[in-house]
């Protein structure tokens, strides 16, 4: 077995030409007189907003693909595979989907459930071993079910090894448990982290005997015909259909545009949370599914656990939560306007790729875009695709009902005894305040000032990038905690004397923010 890290580390052009390709394979059936909705679809109007965001984002490659009715009614490619290159994007053409792998590891862990392997309330331990060396109170109380709902409180990691191949799932576990932690206590709150699934995948090996990948394969993308899915590097690069990604964000680029592929970087170990190379078309499958199930798959109540709100995000939006392997709303914003209508969705953001898969179950409306550049949001595309306004009575984005009198409410210490250490918070001026020793010993700039953004929610602004801070309130209302993808503060008693400095994870060096999309 090849070596892992022994030291983690909690991570972080012009058009030159739109060239829409009608895929050959699972949008054959669909594309013979267009959409089967009642709302037509306008392709001209689509063709240019595609064009439109394509330039925005300084894309040179993306695909998009329509679910309606149960199949796959439009799908297209846009751009060439390479800059500068001449074979064109097509609906089959692969790109990183990044942490879209999660429904496709959620699915494979709730087949297990129904299969009697686990239970999604049985404790991790019960299955493999799982004890973190230095928090060995919390280490029992992680469930099945909390690593689907990103509620095991694991420290997030998400750092690229270079690891290729099967069987490194479990010696990252292994060494997690010796290096990393727990952030928070399991089924305490939501929080974002990747290391939540790689143990949902190595659940699915211990209770499958087989690799995540040839499991998957065999009960997840095969039966769902998603036959351009693959975690490894040669299956993508076996017939050159995949797209060239473009970032500034990895430390080699120096800063300028680089081309990024299959073979500049790799992490077997994440696989199972943001592993997956797909195509526009096999995301649309995955759509498909969400929509109309399949009971050789998964039968309809584990499913219909997936896409239920399993928790709330906290996240100052009423409507936002998340499910098993799936982001939950309730309210949609685009295109200037809010419809309330429920979507389950997920996302994935990663050096040079990103990917969107959204899911509207009440309208039978899925699309799947891909585009090869960092943190693309092709919203121009989306509207016109999914045409809301056609199917859903607008309302206007309501403002956030922000009340700086309950700013004081966060005033306190709040620390966390191995990330980060202690945050203090002041009101001045009737502006919430903070103060993190440890980000001023490493000379991490930041402003005091908090910025509010919704209800119980502030960016906190750095040099290098901006970070979303949510406190979370106890039954009885009072704030417990201060919460940040990669810290959790809890609070302690009163305002006492800052002692606490602990090391600054990666995704705050970097600056990252990792924020969901406003309204998504």
């Amino acid at each position: 077995m090849p070596h892992v890290s022994s030291s983690l580390n909690v991570a972080a052009t012009g058009l030159l030409c739109l060239l829409p390709v009608i895929s050959s394979s699972a949008a054959d059936v669909a594309l013979d007189t267009g959409v089967s909705s009642d709302i037509p679809l306008d392709e001209d109007a689509l063709l240019a907003a595609v064009e439109a965001d394509m330039a925005a984002l300084g894309a040179t490659a993306m695909s998009l693909a329509i679910v309606e009715d149960g199949r796959v009614v439009w799908s297209e490619g846009f751009g060439t595979t390479r800059r500068g290159g001449s074979d064109p994007v097509t609906a089959d053409t692969r790109f990183r989907v990044a942490s879209t792998t999660k429904p496709m590891t959620s699915i494979a862990l709730l087949q297990a459930v129904a299969d009697g392997c686990l239970d999604l309330d049985d404790p991790v331990a019960d299955h493999l071993p799982f004890a973190i060396d230095v928090q060995p109170e919390h280490s029992a109380d992680l469930a099945v079910g909390h690593t689907l709902a990103n509620t095991g409180g694991l420290l997030d990691y998400e750092l690229q090894t270079g690891q290729e191949g099967d069987g490194y799932l479990e010696p990252f576990l292994e060494e997690f448990q010796r290096e990393g932690g727990f952030l928070a206590p399991p089924g305490r709150m939501y929080n974002y982290s990747n290391t939540n699934f790689v143990v949902a995948g190595r659940l699915v090996e211990v209770c499958t005997d087989q690799p995540i990948r040839g499991y998957l394969e065999d009960a997840v993308w095969g039966p769902l015909g998603m036959d351009r899915t693959a975690f490894d590097q040669a299956t993508v690069l076996s017939d050159d259909d995949y797209a060239e990604g473009l970032t500034e964000l990895l430390e080699e680029s120096g800063g300028d545009l680089m081309d990024v592929g299959p073979s500049t970087y790799s992490a077997a170990h994440l696989w199972p949370a943001m592993g997956a190379w797909s195509s526009a078309n096999d995301l649309a499958a995955l759509g498909t599914f969400l929509l109309r199930g399949d009971d050789a798959v998964l039968g309809s109540a584990l499913l219909d656990d997936m896409k239920r709100t399993q928790v709330d995000r906290e996240e100052g939006d009423d409507d936002a939560g998340y499910g098993y392997g799936l982001k939950t709303r309730t309210g949609v914003d685009l295109g200037g306007a809010r419809y309330p209508v429920r979507m389950v969705s997920h996302t994935g953001f990663l050096f040079g790729y990103s990917a969107h898969l959204y899911v509207f179950p009440e309208l039978d409306l899925a699309v799947a875009a891909l585009v090869n550049v960092d943190f693309a949001f092709p919203g121009e595309s989306l509207d016109v695709a999914l045409r809301l306004g056609d199917r859903v009575e607008a309302q206007a984005i309501p403002d956030p009902e922000i009340d700086p009198s309950t700013f004081e409410d966060f005033v306190g210490v709040y620390t966390h005894p191995y990330v980060l250490g202690d945050f203090v918070f002041s009101v001045e001026d009737g502006t919430l305040q903070v103060e993190v020793p440890s980000l001023d010993a490493e000379g991490i700039g930041y402003a005091s000032a908090l910025v509010a953004v919704a209800p119980d929610n502030f960016d906190m602004q750095l040099d290098d990038g901006t970070q979303r801070l949510s406190f979370l309130r106890g039954p009885d209302g009072s704030v417990e905690f201060v919460r940040n993808r990669y810290y959790v503060g809890e609070r302690t008693a009163g305002l006492a004397a800052v002692t606490t400095v602990a090391p600054v994870p990666a995704g705050w060096l970097a600056g990252t923010t990792h924020r969901d999309l406003p309204g998504w």
